[in-house]
């Protein structure tokens, strides 16, 4: 099992179908929250369909596709990081979201400042993108915690039921990482 633990009782574990418990009982217990910026959390509506999604993402791990790991505070399950990987334009586009109950400690900065350091250092990667709706002010500040450079905005680009969303555009180059000694 991949464990990275961060300090101050943070630690990244790669996300396994044995996890499907805790994960979906944290989807469960925010899901209000979370429907509000994320399609996929209608989809989510028993551990079974988690144990699915997760089995999924092992498959996609052993294709070089992605990177999903779980974010633990103190052995408290608290969110998912995930890096959708494209080793073909040597870029990864980064995914997360945080139970309420840990936000606000900078854990979802700190998680996903260890997947910009596994994509610039480890895979050699070129650029990591950050997408997130304009109107989520959480996601957006972590991407501007992280030092990403506001891109653009897409206008209408994610549908989510009954409306579509405007989503903005972070990202962070290789040069970047580099030039911040990070």
């Amino acid at each position: 099992m991949f464990s990275m633990p961060l300090g101050e009782g943070l630690e990244l574990r790669l996300l396994e179908p044995r996890h499907a418990e805790e994960v979906f009982e944290a989807v469960d217990a925010n899901r209000e929250r979370l429907r509000e910026w994320l399609p996929w959390v209608d989809h989510a509506r028993s551990p079974n369909d988690t144990r699915g999604f997760l089995s999924m993402q092992m498959a996609r791990l052993a294709h070089g596709e992605a990177m999903t790991a779980g974010v633990w505070v103190d052995g408290l399950f608290a969110g998912v990081v995930e890096g959708r990987l494209d080793s073909e334009r040597s870029v990864m586009d980064l995914g997360y979201w945080l139970a309420r109950s840990f936000e606000g400690r900078g854990v979802m900065t700190r998680a996903c400042r260890e997947l910009l350091r596994y994509a610039f250092e480890d895979l050699r990667y070129a650029r990591v993108e950050l997408r997130c709706a304009t109107e989520n002010q959480r996601s957006c500040a972590v991407a501007e915690r992280l030092g990403m450079q506001l891109d653009g905005v897409l206008r209408s680009a994610m549908p989510l039921r009954d409306r579509r969303l405007d989503l903005r555009v972070y990202s962070l180059l290789a040069a970047d990482w580099k030039a911040r000694g990070a």
